[in-house]
């Protein structure tokens, strides 16, 4: 069975499991772990294909991500009461489902009120 697969969910697997969360205007949201893995993907292009490769190639992809997703933002802004928390805890329980093949640990809510 083909599994999708990058170098972030790799690292996380690794033991690089907790990455602060940010978001990048143009790129959308991500963490400090996946910065370095996008950056080198959009990059690839231009390393295989060498000085042929239009330097614009890549701007125009992300361009073109970032306006398929325009009603995805406009309907999440419409509907969230907080557009940032949603999209950051979207993104991370989406990454976690990622890393953990489909089947993440469940957090027990009441660990942070247990007395030590």
């Amino acid at each position: 069975k083909q599994q999708h697969e990058d170098v972030g969910q790799t690292l996380a697997v690794w033991g690089l499991k907790d990455s602060p969360y940010v978001y990048i205007p143009l790129l959308g949201p991500s963490t400090l772990r996946d910065i370095p893995v996008r950056l080198v993907a959009m990059s690839v292009p231009r390393l295989l294909i060498g000085e042929d490769f239009p330097g614009y190639g890549t701007a125009l992809r992300v361009v073109g991500q970032r306006a398929g997703m325009f009603g995805s933002i406009e309907q999440r802004n419409a509907n969230a009461i907080d557009p940032y928390t949603f999209t950051r805890d979207a993104y991370t329980q989406l990454r976690a489902f990622q890393i953990y093949d489909g089947d993440p640990p469940v957090e027990d809510f009441f660990d942070e009120f247990e007395d030590e």
